[in-house]
């Protein structure tokens, strides 16, 4: 069972640790492709401690120390990457092949390969031999199958041998989740084209609802650059010219939804319809205990029943010792410590992907770039499935389940009536990166410079990362190729964009004016998904010069977090337990910003309340937002809120509700609404459900749903007794294995109580759901 949030924590004065007791020795290792003599043992809480001469050596352990826990979790990973996944499954599979095969995660992992360093490759086919050196004991009846194997009917004769692609394709798996590469794409660009007018300018907004920056404009020093350099007025007209013509199938919106959804929910790493989030920061050494800097980190994933990251202790020698994790099927350290520096990452969801809609004057063979016709590349697919334990050819089982690429922007995902127009996907993994040689560089450095050379050259992965080392330093930076998009104003970033070659990218954002930041006079800097320079909280992206991306966190976390940061720093210097119990606050301050309305409304209109409602009133009106799993007020304002929330904005949003509807939109768009009437484009009418024959007011909607919320809390507990609706018999957490059943813990009934809710530090992914708070 894995812990609910990996918490990475680390005082960066001598980072050289000793290892932890154990009852095993470490055990000599002879295994193909190692060059010295190296040992392998486990410590009492399962974390893998090597010791190797060479960073080469001790990959090839890793890998072989991943296999021995993580087999089958690893190459479930593999297989969903590569659109496998009916090979271990079985045929129901086959239509999430064709899905993720449209997404070409394996031409990332080439792409992840050829542009790295032969050093750095040498170290992927390190960890592909450790790996495969277990299959090998597996396959020769020397080590034990897991036993969902058995339960697929397969036996160790099925095992593909693991390479270096496999490794590759895991970690495009895990960048295009984390990157979240299509989040802006959905999540503003469909309600942009969908809804329009007062209900967008309301409804969907980018400015966040707790504007927290992780770098404060003082201490920023980028130059803001345009967006795009000026054009020709021939070449303007020409471009307002395609933008007018540009004809969004709403079908097409929806058909995405779903595709989106599924690739999320099948990788679960991050399933859709939960506010999955991360924390990470850094605190110099003037505000700590020790007078040395502190670095936490939690990447908050999905919680599984293999725990998604994989953590081990390597001494390599005269190549350094390394402690920490990385994601299962992926060697090296992404978050943990050297003997120089600490290092952590969370997801940023800056915007480095656009999709573009696509002329096939020619159908399905050729689309119309820059005034020429360019062929569509096809690439013929094979597709096979697990039957009974035997694994068949089903590629007949479609019509043409072939993958197609647009070459100067990407991989095919839908096609229009006719394949007379196409929908494609540009992203900066699709073309050769160093990404890899950024990972490891970042790992091995043995200084600041080192450190920065190598963040620096990050393309593809949209990372909040933070460092200290044992100078004192402490360090943020997202670097990647933020695109630059030509005519933004015309058509928005985050919008499908014509394909014909005018909305092209137009090289990079430089260097210096990415977010970064170097030892603030404050002394600390912490993320949460927030947005590093503010650029989003005017609600006008692009009028503010620079376009990094859009679909931040509202930035409850963050603002919590920079207060806790003051507040215990003034009363003393910060330590490790300082930092865990920050990591550990789950007040709900998004409560905080809600429950004053429906006081309001309960004050406006008495009437409108029971002597039920009129206690819950009270009971939330002093709730210090605190979320203990034995407390009823979180069971209270998630009900309300989720009520509240879905009466309000379902009738306006439409059919988008389903992919956008969430604790995002709401405490974006509803929320600015409650608290800013004057300014609100819809005003009352937002309230309104036109479904019925009358107008509801403000006040009504808020009461009717508490109200409603009454209704779900007895059902849900069987009792009208509001001192028995407890948080944590509601609010649950399962830990998920890709079988289900029996695999998952616990196997049966509700999950293990949790506390937390939407954006609380310790973050607990409550959704809008009012029968869903688990």
């Amino acid at each position: 069972c894995q812990l609910r949030a990996l918490l990475v924590l680390a005082s960066i004065a001598s980072l050289a640790l000793p290892c932890v007791a154990s009852d095993e020795a470490p055990v000599p290792m002879r295994i193909e492709g190692l060059e010295r003599p190296a040992s392998l043992w486990w410590d009492t809480n399962g974390v893998p401690h090597i010791e190797a001469e060479s960073l080469h050596d001790a990959v090839i352990l890793q890998g072989y120390a991943c296999a021995t826990m993580r087999l089958f979790q690893i190459d479930h990973l593999r297989n969903i990457a590569l659109g496998r996944m009916a090979e271990l499954h079985g045929m129901r599979f086959v239509l999430y092949d064709r899905i993720f095969r449209r997404l070409q995660l394996s031409r990332v992992s080439r792409m992840l390969l050829e542009g790295a360093s032969p050093e750095t490759r040498d170290l992927i086919h390190a960890y592909a031999l450790g790996v495969d050196a277990y299959m090998n004991q597996v396959r020769a009846g020397e080590a034990p199958l897991p036993p969902e194997y058995a339960d697929l009917a397969l036996g160790p004769e099925d095992l593909r041998p693991w390479t270096a692609e496999d490794s590759g394709a895991v970690a495009a798996l895990y960048m295009f989740v984390l990157s979240s590469p299509l989040i802006p794409e959905l999540f503003y660009g469909l309600p942009e084209l969908a809804l329009g007018g007062p209900m967008a300018q309301d409804l969907n907004r980018q400015a966040p609802a707790a504007p927290t920056p992780i770098i404060e404009p003082g201490e920023w020093s980028g130059s803001g650059a345009p967006v795009a350099a000026p054009e020709t007025e021939q070449v303007r007209r020409a471009a307002e010219a395609e933008a007018a013509a540009l004809d969004v199938d709403p079908q097409w919106l929806r058909r995405l939804w779903q595709a989106w959804k599924t690739i999320y929910e099948i990788s679960g790493i991050l399933p859709p319809g939960r506010n999955y989030a991360s924390n990470n920061w850094v605190v110099g050494p003037s505000l700590t205990a020790s007078g040395h800097p502190l670095l936490a980190n939690d990447p908050h994933l999905d919680a599984q029943a293999y725990n998604q990251a994989f953590l081990v202790r390597a001494r390599c020698g005269s190549d350094g010792d390394y402690t920490g994790g990385s994601f299962s099927g992926i060697p090296g350290v992404i978050f943990g410590h050297s003997d120089h520096h600490a290092m952590g990452f969370t997801a940023l969801n800056a915007d480095n992907v656009d999709l573009f809609l696509e002329t096939c004057p020619v159908p399905g063979v050729a689309t119309l770039h820059g005034g020429r016709l360019v062929p569509i590349e096809r690439n013929e697919e094979t597709y096979f499935a697990n039957m009974g334990g035997e694994i068949r050819d089903c590629t007949d089982f479609f019509f043409d389940g072939d993958t197609y690429t647009v070459p100067h922007h990407g991989p095919v995902i839908l096609w229009g009536p006719l394949r007379s127009t196409a929908l494609t996907v540009k992203w900066t993994a699709y073309r050769p990166n160093d990404e890899l040689d950024s990972f490891f560089g970042t790992m091995t450095a043995v200084d600041l410079e080192a450190y920065l050379a190598a963040v620096e050259s990050r393309e593809v992965l949209t990372t909040n990362a933070v460092y200290a080392d044992t100078a004192g330093h402490i360090h943020y930076s997202s670097h990647l190729r933020y695109p630059i998009r030509r005519f933004a104003d015309l058509v928005s970033p985050w919008s499908i964009r014509p394909g014909g070659g005018l909305f092209d990218w137009d090289g990079a954002v430089p260097l210096d004016d990415q977010p970064h930041l170097l030892d603030p006079a404050r002394g600390w800097i912490a993320s949460a998904n927030n947005d590093p320079l503010g650029l989003t909280f005017g609600n006008d992206v692009l009028g503010e010069g620079l376009y990094h991306g859009l679909s931040y966190a509202t930035g409850f976390r963050a603002e919590r977090i920079a207060s806790l940061m003051d507040s215990l720093s003034a009363d003393h210097g910060l330590d490790l337990e300082d930092m865990a119990r920050m990591q550990a606050d789950t007040a709900w301050r998004l409560g905080g910003r809600f429950v004053p309305h429906l006081v309001d409304a309960a004050r406006a209109r008495p009437d409108l309340l029971t002597d039920l409602t009129r206690d819950l009133v009270r009971r939330l009106g002093e709730w210090d937002l605190g979320t203990a799993v034995d407390r009823p007020e979180p069971s209270i304002f998630h009900a309300w809120f989720s009520h509240l929330a879905t009466a309000v904005l379902a009738d306006d949003v439409g059919v988008l509700y389903e992919v956008v509807g969430g604790s995002d939109f709401a405490s974006r768009g509803l929320l600015f609404v409650l608290e800013n009437p004057d300014q609100a484009a819809t005003g009352e009418r937002i309230f309104d459900d036109p479904r019925t024959a009358d107008i509801e007011t403000r006040e009504e909607a808020i009461l009717a749903a508490l109200d409603a919320a009454v209704a779900t809390l007895t059902s849900r507990f069987g009792s009208g007794d509001p001192d028995t609706w407890h948080w944590g018999t509601i609010h649950t957490v399962t830990y998920s294995h890709p079988l289900d059943g029996e695999y998952n813990i616990p196997a049966e009934g509700p999950g293990f109580p949790l506390d937390g809710g939407a954006f609380t530090v310790d973050v607990a992914s409550t959704g809008t759901d009012p029968d869903d708070a688990s």
